[in-house]
């Protein structure tokens, strides 16, 4: 499989964009914002084997993403959000921690297919992120990965056919 299939698009805030994603994570849907997720969504906390981890790494991605950019107003509720919702949050924001969401490896526990273990690239395009997810080839992440796809496209047609069943039809003499 193409790296690629397996990516998911962020925006600067964190907020996702791409359709594919949604294979790797049920959550991981167009205008979703993973930073709201990941501290807001019990699901979504129990997806990440390290949440902990996770949190802290986000966290201090975001503030290596606002740069000096901290009047965003957009940045600013998101925050804002966070900070009067979860104490987690609170505690992580205080630390000023600043760090880069690039490249590495990450343990997530997909509902379906239970552990997966994958590679992380962060592309940035234009005002978009593009984060690719991969595993190790022919490991058992990569099979699972291989499973997901299959049922993601499975879900796709089904829900296309379906749609073209429900639409109306025009009536025949």
């Amino acid at each position: 499989m193409a790296a690629g299939e397996h990516g998911q698009g962020l925006g600067a805030l964190c907020d996702e964009v791409v359709v594919g994603a949604v294979a790797l994570s049920p959550r991981l849907r167009p205008g979703q914002n993973r930073l709201r997720s990941l501290f807001l969504d019990p699901e979504e906390q129990a997806f990440h084997q390290d949440w902990a981890k996770a949190a802290a790494s986000f966290v201090a991605a975001l503030r290596t993403t606002i740069g000096d950019d901290t009047d965003n107003p957009r940045f600013v509720e998101l925050v804002g959000e966070l900070a009067l919702s979860s104490e987690r949050f609170r505690i992580l924001w205080a630390r000023h921690d600043v760090r880069s969401l690039d490249g590495g490896t990450t343990t997530v526990h997909h509902p379906v297919v239970g552990e997966l273990r994958l590679h992380r690239d962060k592309l940035p395009i234009d005002d978009v992120i593009l984060v690719v997810y991969y595993p190790d080839k022919d490991s058992d992440s990569d099979e699972k990965l291989q499973l997901l796809a299959a049922l993601s496209q499975t879900e796709l047609t089904g829900t296309a056919h379906s749609r073209a069943a429900d639409a109306p039809h025009p009536k025949t003499p």
